[in-house]
């Protein structure tokens, strides 16, 4: 019995049978723009994917880096007046949006605040908007 299986349809079950691994590369070929999607096309970008995923891996070896802080005291200071200084100058900083001292802009509950009701305004519109659609 001789089945002769086109290009075409040898890449779309090459694709298709791959595991979930492979959920966006397969969405990438079978989605793509190419009218056609050839067999010699699947197995060059497959071979490529796996080249990088041991290329990625093997680099990967766990390297990392300690960091320590002063060991030394100087004498006559005690625990207490050693702080450091970064705590102290927070307090200093300045808010842009409430202009008031101790918080960044990132941090501001006003702010913050503010968008939460914007948020909920916007939705409520498009609420209404969607039901005006309905009637």
């Amino acid at each position: 019995m001789d089945v002769k299986i086109e290009d075409e349809d040898k890449a779309i079950l090459l694709v298709v049978s791959l595991s979930l691994s492979y959920k966006h590369f397969k969405e990438i070929l079978l989605y793509s723009n190419n009218d056609i999607l050839l067999f010699e096309d699947v197995k060059t970008s497959l071979l490529s994917k796996e080249k990088f995923n041991l290329e990625v891996c093997s680099n990967d070896k766990g390297e990392g880096l300690n960091v320590r802080g002063r060991t030394f005291r100087k004498e006559g200071t005690s625990r207490r007046n050693s702080r450091s200084k970064f705590k102290g100058r927070k307090s200093n900083k300045l808010c842009k949006y409430c202009k008031t001292r101790g918080h960044l802009v990132d941090e501001c509950q006003s702010l913050k605040n503010k968008k939460k009701e914007e948020n909920k305004q916007h939705h409520k519109s498009r609420e209404a908007a969607i039901i005006d659609f309905h009637c």
